[in-house]
């Protein structure tokens, strides 16, 4: 170790012992020393409809039309890192007729706006929409049918009641966030969706350190990924009746 090293650690051990840093440490909020690890920052509105629109005009739709397959690709699962590319979904353009819109569509579109592929980011900002979406028209969210079956698996007769219509729409693996999903949905939600979340990231490292998972546009210090990172090869020309079909 030089001189000037240890020079240095002589001065700061002298100015700052552990009890005074401790004493530091606790004066401090996490929010005002590491805000963009302590919170997800959700997309704000203009970058949320600049994804709609760029996947809107990739494939001759019209913006609503596009909203509506981001939408029906998160209830489907789109936002596990696990789901393939090729998940797709069939929607009616009153352009187009119909058209079939894949994950890695949304990804692209994503891309292009916020200079990484983590399109959980996204569905956790619409979560909300999406939610109530769903609960309109009758359809699950991604992860309903997995809670369900886990509910009907227990030992206990009284606690094998299956999810309620309006819950299973709100079930899905990125509502978890929603302040007042308790009200949104039932007060058992929530604790279920934990206990999910408790499973896939808390007891599967792998999971946990997946970088999908993490807060921001894909790195942890909250900033964008630079415009030279790899980008995905532009999606082909939408297609009438793809033979991709509506795999999950």
């Amino acid at each position: 170790m030089s001189k000037k090293t240890t020079k240095i650690i002589e001065d700061s051990s002298s100015l700052n012992n552990l009890a005074e840093l401790t004493k530091g440490l606790m004066s401090k909020k996490a929010t005002e020393i590491a805000p963009n690890e302590t919170k997800k920052t959700p997309l704000n509105a203009a970058e949320i409809t600049g994804v709609i629109n760029t996947l809107s005009v990739s494939h001759g739709l019209t913006a609503e039309t596009a909203y509506t397959a981001i939408v029906i690709l998160f209830l489907k699962g789109a936002a596990n890192n696990g789901a393939p590319n090729t998940m797709s979904v069939e929607v009616n353009d009153p352009v187009q007729g119909p058209v079939t819109i894949t994950k890695y569509d949304l990804k692209y579109a994503y891309n292009r706006v916020t200079n990484n592929e983590f399109i959980r980011r996204l569905a956790e900002s619409l979560a909300q929409q999406i939610g109530k979406y769903a609960e309109s028209n009758g359809l699950p969210g991604d992860i309903a049918q997995k809670i369900n079956s886990k509910i009907l698996s227990n030992k206990e007769e009284k606690d094998r009641v299956p999810l309620t219509q309006k819950e299973a729409a709100w079930a899905s693996s990125f509502s978890q966030g929603i302040p007042n999903l308790g009200e949104l949905s039932s007060s058992r939600l929530p604790q279920l969706l934990a206990a999910d979340y408790y499973e896939r990231f808390q007891k599967n490292p792998v999971n946990r350190n997946n970088p999908v998972n993490r807060n921001n546009s894909g790195n942890q210090s909250g900033q964008k990924v630079p415009n030279n990172a790899a980008q995905p090869v532009p999606p082909a020309a939408a297609s009438k009746k793809s033979n991709l079909g509506g795999s999950r």
